[in-house]
């Protein structure tokens, strides 16, 4: 099965191929079951080069088919082409015949280099009858590293991902948003509020938002439909690493969806994010970033219903 290969130079690929010799040993393999929902492995971190600045993603897509046979066959596909250094299969009881596919922690730049090997397999699981998206039960969920992450730059990304625009935050998530279920039960403030940092930054009760605080070491974000169109799963993963970009150049008070998809279009390096630009910048979305804010008039008067001091 592919293996990580110890590569330094940048041009060199980071995957090996092994192959099994013997086709008992492929249907041993095949025969694994899937594990529990409360497995834990022992993570494997992958990355191109160690800098000391590494932020790791963890990637959940959940996924589903019809029957046991379909679904045990399509695990062992993923797996052996992928590698189980880099994913590996659970149970998840939100999903009635499906599979959890976890990857390993790696880096934004280890998964734009080896994209086609990471995900092109479980794309393929479409062509299967496999789906992430037709029962609207399966989501994408990306772990991010919390190192260095502080409580206001947290506080920056819930205001983004839990106050986002609704209509915007539909079409970039490819959820129903008017569940609140899918956005979070709190709202944050427009401007940072006189005692500091949200004391929802360091709330562990909703660890169903859009964006989860619970976990030690990460941020999960839950906001995202799942899906099996690579295009848009690397679009919507490649806006986590994006989103923390954008937060560091830029104040609480003008953090929002729409301020962060304007500034993806207009500032963000396209190269490091080619996915995340093209989703944001197909027809809808795009419209939905430009579209003009609702005001009041009262706000844009608001001297005149002033009372006189």
């Amino acid at each position: 099965m592919p293996t990580l290969g110890e590569y330094n130079d940048p041009d060199t690929t980071i995957f090996e191929d092994e192959f099994f010799e013997e086709e008992e040993e492929y249907q041993e393999y095949c025969d694994d079951e899937i594990h529990p929902y409360d497995f834990t492995p022992r993570w494997q971190y992958h990355r191109l080069r160690r800098t000391g600045k590494e932020k790791y993603l963890g990637i959940e897509l959940e996924v589903e088919t019809t029957d046991g046979e379909t679904r045990r066959r399509g695990l062992s596909e993923v797996i052996y082409k992928v590698g189980s250094d880099f994913c590996f299969g659970k149970h998840d009881s939100s999903i009635d015949c499906g599979v959890e596919f976890v990857y390993h922690p790696c880096t934004w730049g280890f998964i734009q280099k080896n994209k086609d090997q990471l995900f092109n397999p479980l794309i393929a699981l479409k062509n299967q009858g496999w789906s992430s998206y037709a029962s609207g039960k399966c989501g994408l969920h990306v772990h991010y590293s919390r190192s260095r992450l502080s409580d206001f730059q947290m506080a920056k990304m819930l205001k983004i991902w839990k106050n986002g625009e609704t209509p915007l935050l539909s079409l970039i998530s490819g959820r129903n948003i008017d569940d609140p279920t899918k956005r979070g039960y709190s709202f944050c403030p427009a401007k940072t509020p006189r005692g500091g940092i949200p004391k929802y930054v360091k709330d562990k009760e909703y660890d169903r938002d859009s964006l989860n605080l619970c976990p030690r070491k990460t941020i999960e974000f839950r906001v995202f439909r799942g899906t099996l169109n690579k295009q848009t799963l690397l679009g919507r993963i490649g806006l986590v690493p994006a989103t923390e970009e954008f937060i560091n150049k830029t104040s609480y008070r003008n953090c929002s969806l729409k301020n962060l998809g304007k500034w993806a279009l207009e500032e963000m390096p396209r190269k490091r994010y080619p996915e995340t630009f093209k989703m944001l910048n197909s027809e809808r979305i795009k419209k939905e970033i430009y579209r003009p804010q609702a005001v009041w008039i009262k706000d844009l008067y608001k001297d005149l219903y002033t009372t006189p001091g």
